[in-house]
């Protein structure tokens, strides 16, 4: 029946017969069926015909998507059930070849199940952290989640990653645990770096400059790490200078 079908198509429409097929197959089945359908034929041998360049344009629309990877679990959640779907991406988690894959899988896993960034800080044990939290290898892999949430978000915050820490930790204690991370040569030094810009880039849109940093800072009394905050503020604020104001 597919090789009669796609044969007629192929007459009606000869420059993108594919795509016109595809099109009529995603509108009667959706797309979680569609590509179900094509794995099946593919394994079954029965309707080979035509299938690999429906399978083209269907990895093709996968890839322009919003979140290709929303449709990815959701085609692996009709053939596994949610235990079997973990312990696969734990597995694949562990290889090296699959790891982005499995990783990406796993935050849509979580975001399937509703999970919030609080959720994820807990379960990935960051909240037991305490002042270690910037030496956990784990500290990446929330960073990643939250981000991902935001993006699908129906109102971006690209603040959300250290709105959450300063939230859980105070703004000002946050910005004092930056500098000593910062001191250690760990696997995070990047993702800290990149995390104390974006508090610092929150302060200057709000119209934080140094004096009062300075004297929110003093409030506390005599910190030996308010030195470091200042210091990186100022390098901060340097080079990241408000374009089109004049110098006076």
């Amino acid at each position: 029946m597919l090789r009669t079908w796609a044969s007629y198509v192929r007459t009606l429409d000869k420059m993108n017969p594919d795509e016109a097929m595809f099109s009529v197959l995603k509108t009667r089945y959706g797309d979680e069926v569609l590509t179900d359908m094509l794995i099946t034929s593919r394994k079954s041998g029965t309707a080979r015909y035509g299938v690999s360049g429906l399978e083209e344009v269907l990895l093709k629309t996968w890839l322009e998507g919003k979140n290709p990877d929303k449709l990815m679990l959701s085609v692996l959640k009709t053939r596994y059930n949610d235990d079997r779907l973990q312990s696969m991406i734990i597995t694949a988690q562990k290889v090296p070849q699959t790891k982005p894959f499995a990783a990406r899988m796993q935050e849509q896993f979580w975001i399937s199940q509703d999970k919030t960034a609080d959720d994820i800080f807990k379960l990935v044990k960051l909240d037991q952290e305490g002042e270690n939290l910037f030496n956990s290898g784990e500290l990446s892999t929330w960073v990643s989640y939250v981000a991902k949430l935001n993006k699908f978000d129906d109102r971006p915050d690209e603040f959300a990653v250290i709105s959450y820490l300063q939230e859980r930790f105070g703004d000002m204690e946050l910005a004092k645990m930056f500098p000593a991370a910062l001191e250690r040569s760990g696997p995070n030094k990047n993702l800290i770096s990149s995390l104390e810009a974006l508090q610092f880039k929150k302060w200057q849109a709000t119209g934080l400059d140094l004096d009062r940093l300075n004297t929110i800072l003093t409030r506390g009394g005599f910190d030996i790490r308010n030195a470091g905050v200042s210091l990186n503020y100022v390098i901060f604020l340097r080079a990241n200078k408000p374009r089109g104001v004049s110098a006076s």
